[in-house]
């Protein structure tokens, strides 16, 4: 879980729960056919908002790469097309949970909740983080081992 997600989850919960009332009170009190047809790309949203992105986002980490080099981070992406993104090992910022797995950000904004309104054009790395174009490991297991070997830091025997 990111830190976006403070705000995403519960717009998504608000959004989905809001569409699902709406089509389920149209339906059931047999409101005029318009409404049910008006009401079902809200809820097919709001499904997706709530669930699928998840899914959407696991499909897009499958399909991405991530390496170090001596001077660079790595970030392979193989969708339609293959997308290389690089950044200097500089400003290696880590954000570790109690479990261990984190993210690993080179360069650009520090992340957090306060870096989803800092993309360019509020795209859909705002629910996906996978597709955006700053150079971040993703839920790396152990986001530590990475980071050292970014920084440059001994390994601890």
């Amino acid at each position: 879980m990111y830190a976006r997600d403070l705000f995403l989850v519960p717009f998504s919960l608000l959004w989905g729960g809001f569409a699902i009332f709406w089509e389920t009170t149209v339906v059931t009190q047999a409101g005029p056919g318009f409404f049910s047809l008006w009401g079902l790309p809200f809820v097919v949203i709001g499904t997706y908002l709530i669930a699928g992105r998840f899914v959407v986002d696991a499909w897009l980490r499958a399909r991405t790469v991530y390496a170090l080099t001596n001077e660079r981070a790595l970030v392979l992406r193989k969708l339609h097309a293959e997308k290389l993104l690089t950044a200097r090992l500089d400003a290696a910022v880590v954000e570790r949970r109690s479990d261990g797995r984190g993210v690993l950000r080179f360069g650009g904004p520090a992340g957090g909740l306060a870096s989803m309104f800092q993309t360019r054009g509020m795209g859909w790395d705002i629910w996906h983080p996978s597709l955006s174009d700053r150079v971040e490991f993703l839920d790396v297991q152990d986001v530590m081992t990475p980071y050292r070997l970014a920084v440059g830091e001994p390994r601890a025997t």
